[in-house]
């Protein structure tokens, strides 16, 4: 398609196509996830809906972590639950910059896109 040479990297090809990684689109989708989970909760079952806390329900007081939009991060002792989806989509959502969270669901995946595709290596 380029005609580049077989040893050549394809970053540059991906953020020239605007095609992310197979890591970034993983990124992408649990942030979508827990965006919609934070803002919108009628598009998720019901299952899902208490998998995350978000930090300002845990107590009454305002913190910086909870006014910054966080979730409450429960304490693990195993790296059985270091990889558990519930640490993996707070670490994720923790990256999101945080002028993006603020954006409707549709402006915040269009602009989570082009920071993970500006990001990406």
């Amino acid at each position: 398609m380029f005609f580049a040479h077989g040893r050549e990297h394809v970053n540059p090809y991906y953020n020239l196509l605007g095609i992310l990684k197979f890591e970034n689109v993983n990124r992408l989708k649990v942030s979508l996830f827990t965006h919609k989970l934070k803002n919108d909760k009628r598009d998720i079952p019901s299952v899902l809906l208490n998998i995350l806390t978000p930090a300002s329900e845990i107590h009454s007081y305002n913190t910086r972590y909870a006014a910054n939009q966080k979730f409450f991060k429960p304490s693990v002792r195993t790296n059985y639950g270091v990889s558990t989806f519930k640490l993996s989509a707070i670490k994720i959502w923790v990256s999101v910059p945080s002028e993006l969270k603020r954006f409707p669901y549709m402006l915040f995946k269009k602009r989570d896109k082009g920071f993970l595709l500006t990001t990406q290596n």
